[in-house]
């Protein structure tokens, strides 16, 4: 890599360091068969200067404030510089500024809630960190119904259907006593229309008693007798 001084002198001077090879190229990354023209300071501040002591440069103050018309070169890139300037709007600094306070705060915050977890696992004995490790990361199952959330569901439903109160504790009682399938048979027997509701709610099947098919007995074989001879 060439020094500063190697730079300046290549650039401004045409001096190649002694014992590396210069190889020169243009912007599309050709090779040239000789060195570019010097870099020329002057010529490169006439046709990129923006301002002059403090004073933006316009098209109808630069010969004034520098003594020479604007060159071409200069021309262009003010033309081009305007119409960046007019087409980007400028960014709101002050929702950056408040965008940045609040990402800083976020971050410090989550920084000392993990100061706070360090230091509360460092109290803790090794049962105490394994039964936290055991919390965090066991799915919590979901929890069972009771046989009081099942019967207040059920009274929910009931009260929805219109069933009556007295109904619906008889029914209760039958599926209590007899069981799910049995006090069914008996409740459909008793009450057909409450059977068909409390089937509805809690899904238990009516597993009605069939009644035993009729079993037909074979009917008498008569006895046939021989016709008597004749005489």
């Amino acid at each position: 890599m060439l020094t500063v001084e190697q730079q300046d002198n290549l650039k401004n001077k045409g001096i190649e360091p002694e014992g590396i090879e210069i190889v020169y190229i243009d912007d599309d990354y050709n090779v040239l068969s000789e060195p570019p023209p010097l870099f020329d300071e002057q010529k490169y501040i006439r046709e990129h200067a923006i301002s002059f002591e403090g004073i933006k440069l316009t098209p109808e103050n630069y010969e004034q404030l520098l003594g020479h018309p604007a060159p071409n070169k200069w021309l262009e890139n003010y033309q081009t510089r305007e119409e960046v300037d007019v087409g980007t709007p400028m960014p709101d600094t002050e929702a950056i500024r408040t965008a940045a306070r609040d990402a800083a705060r976020q971050t410090q915050e989550q920084f000392q809630q993990g100061l706070r977890e360090l230091e509360r696992f460092a109290n803790m004995s090794d049962a105490e960190i394994e039964a936290e490790i055991e919390r965090r990361f066991t799915p919590q199952m979901p929890e069972l119904p009771t046989a009081e959330n099942i019967e207040n569901r059920l009274w929910s439903e009931v009260q929805s259907a219109q069933m009556t109160p007295a109904r619906f504790e008889a029914a209760l009682k039958i599926l209590e006593q007899y069981g799910p399938e049995e006090g069914m048979q008996k409740l459909t027997k008793a009450d057909p229309k409450a059977a068909a509701q409390v089937q509805r709610i809690i899904g238990v099947p009516p597993d009605t008693e069939r009644p035993p098919a009729q079993q037909h007995s074979p009917e008498p074989q008569r006895e046939r007798v021989p016709p008597e001879p004749n005489p």
